[in-house]
């Protein structure tokens, strides 16, 4: 796993044999010089939501391209404000990058890479299929083999009962399931409750967070989405409010329990390199993780979660945190 010195001395190595391969072009136009100087930008700011806000023609850049990639900056109107910092956290979710809501120069490259990615709309109608649910822009991301295919506004659950984080797959699909839940039903597998992707009887709620958990779409909305997702489509959830790993508890955790603290705890073992589905079960799997991580920190290897073992999590955690700020 390479760190982020090496990647960006990986960048800037690269950078230079481009530089070094177009200077001598004794052919090459005005426009491509200049082509090769636009897409090299170590200089550009870093940008980011401040009070007062950021301005200028870089943002309306920014948001001129997060709209050709299909996300909602809002209005092209160079202010760098919510709605421009949300769009830039599903872009980064999306491009594998931590979702801080920073335009670094690692964000411009990805933005830039993703613009030359060839059939970025056009994409396979063969290839899988999935969802990405965004409980902090309430909003619903349809990927085809990975790729952005288009994004709707949803309404999700209340502070009270929020709708649970994690890797969940689709294990129903219905028409008419209801008269509360609109035309379609998508239920996942969340273990300590009943979830689903669905359509509306109170449209106006859409945008808000006003559920008991469920992912409420548009019904037309939910037309669409629902003839491209079978049993088994992957539908991750995230919230982007919040750091990607949130801090653990320090509740004692062991095989047989289910929760949203236990898809916390699978998504730091996760972030460690330790290979983990996220689904909310402590099963034999996570228990077997809880292990391999106790006996390399030379921790009693009990594949239970104490507080010993909590500590060395959150160290992790605040560690990355710490690296992930420029």
């Amino acid at each position: 796993m390479f760190s982020s010195k090496q990647l960006t001395i990986a960048f800037f190595l690269s950078l230079l044999s481009i530089l070094l391969i177009a200077t001598p072009a004794s052919s090459q136009t005005f426009d491509d010089r200049e082509a090769v100087v636009c897409t090299c930008f170590p200089d550009l700011p870093t940008l980011t939501l401040k009070d007062p806000p950021e301005t200028g023609p870089l943002v309306i850049a920014l948001q001129e391209q997060l709209w050709r990639l299909g996300l909602n900056p809002g209005t092209v109107d160079g202010t760098y404000g919510p709605a421009t910092r949300d769009a830039v956290k599903i872009f980064q979710v999306l491009r594998g990058l931590e979702p801080t809501g920073r335009v670094t120069g690692e964000v411009w490259q990805e933005i830039y890479r993703a613009l030359g990615d060839e059939g970025l709309e056009d994409v396979d109608p063969e290839a899988e299929v999935s969802l990405l649910i965004d409980r902090g822009t309430r909003t619903l991301t349809v990927l085809i083999g990975g790729r952005f295919h288009k994004q709707y506004r949803v309404a999700v659950g209340k502070p009270e009962t929020p709708t649970p984080l994690g890797d969940w797959r689709i294990v129903h699909r219905s028409t008419n399931w209801g008269s509360g839940f609109g035309t379609r039903w998508m239920g996942l597998n969340v273990p300590w409750g009943i979830y689903g992707v669905h359509g509306t009887n109170k449209p106006y709620s859409i945008g808000s967070y006003a559920s008991h958990g469920c992912i409420r779409m548009f019904n037309n909305s939910v037309e669409e989405v629902y003839p491209l997702t079978r049993v088994g489509t992957p539908v991750k959830i995230i919230d982007t409010r919040q750091p990607s790993l949130p801090q653990l508890s320090g509740k004692e955790m062991k095989e047989g329990m289910s929760g949203q603290e236990v898809v916390y705890l699978q998504w730091h073992l996760k972030a460690l390199g330790i290979p983990i589905s996220c689904d909310g079960r402590f099963g034999p799997m996570t228990a077997w993780a809880v292990k391999y991580l106790q006996a390399f920190r030379h921790l009693p290897v009990t594949g239970e979660v104490d507080e010993a073992t909590c500590q060395v999590l959150n160290e992790f955690r605040e560690h990355r945190l710490k690296a992930a700020v420029p």
